[in-house]
């Protein structure tokens, strides 16, 4: 099996494990919804930060524009992942359901504009 579809079902797996734990404490009354929620949403951010951190590792390329875009890529969305864990273990739960967005938007906006500045260039050295 290849080590990508591994890791996938490792992931899978841990969140499943982790969402049944926090859904059977809930259900029992150890811990309360706001703590549930917090817990799975933390766990979302985690995951978001280790793929992204395998993301510039698993395809190298020979194209030194294609390798920064992947690195920058992983940079960021691992630490929004990692940010919106924070967020969501520190703010409140109304806060947190929107300010959680914030690194993953800024992450993304981070890689396009990366993107289209590294491209007008490419296109400026080709003429």
């Amino acid at each position: 099996m290849k080590k990508s579809i591994k890791a996938a079902l490792t992931q899978v797996g841990v969140m499943f494990m982790i969402a049944g734990a926090a859904t059977v404490l809930h259900k029992t009354g150890v811990i309360d919804e706001d703590t549930t929620t917090r817990v799975l949403m933390v766990t979302i951010g985690l995951l978001i930060a280790w793929q992204s951190n395998a993301t510039p590792k698993e395809a190298p390329t020979a194209s030194a524009r294609r390798r920064a875009i992947n690195r920058l890529t992983g940079w960021a969305f691992f630490m929004s992942g990692l940010a919106y864990a924070g967020i969501w273990i520190f703010a409140p739960i109304g806060p947190a359901t929107v300010w959680s967005m914030v690194p993953l938007l800024l992450a993304g906006a981070a890689v396009i504009s990366f993107c289209l500045s590294t491209r007008n260039r490419a296109v400026k050295v080709a003429d």
